[in-house]
């Protein structure tokens, strides 16, 4: 036994008592997390709250005709989502004249933009492509040229060896 060597039996038992402290703060902070996340929403544990949908502004019509049915005289379609969210239709949605041209000029030019831009990047692209397509060609060529100059290098080579078996059945080396 080593001199300076003292045994401590409680060394060794030191695993199950950090595992199970680990599992307790694992536990804590996952309710810590939670319960201020839970604070934070205005939700308390289990409950899952949503606001109330606030009443429609306009009642529905008694009679049970609604704007919504495409046979009618008065219907557009612009006023679908307004008659399935219960807002009443108003006159005068549309901003005739100058606005309008305005709207439409802005409209075209934004058009324009759009249609150059994609000019350029077709440019932009086939410029890639082939830049792509012509490294791919050299590449193609410089590995078929490597595949001829080996295949004339093994040519060279067979022909050298059949000449040194003619050479060797011709003149056989003498073992006396």
């Amino acid at each position: 036994m080593y001199p300076y060597h003292h045994y401590n039996p409680m060394a060794y038992c030191r695993g199950p008592r950090r595992l199970v402290w680990f599992i307790i703060g694992a536990g804590t902070a996952t309710w810590w997390i939670k319960h201020h996340e839970m604070r934070d929403n205005g939700r308390t544990w289990g409950h899952c709250r949503r606001p109330s949908i606030p009443p429609p502004s306009t009642p529905p019509p008694v009679d049970g005709s609604s704007n919504t049915n495409p046979q009618d005289s008065s219907f557009s379609f612009k006023d679908v989502p307004r008659a399935i969210n219960n807002i009443s239709p108003q006159k005068g949605d549309w901003n005739w004249g100058w606005g309008e041209k305005k709207l439409a000029e802005k409209h075209q030019e934004e058009q324009d933009q759009l249609a150059e831009l994609r000019r350029q990047a077709t440019e932009a692209m086939s410029d890639m492509t082939e830049a792509t397509l012509e490294g791919i060609l050299s590449t193609a060529e410089g590995l078929k040229a490597k595949l001829a100059e080996s295949r004339e290098l093994r040519r060279k080579k067979e022909e050298q060896l059949q000449r040194e078996i003619e050479e060797r059945s011709r003149d056989p080396p003498r073992l006396v």
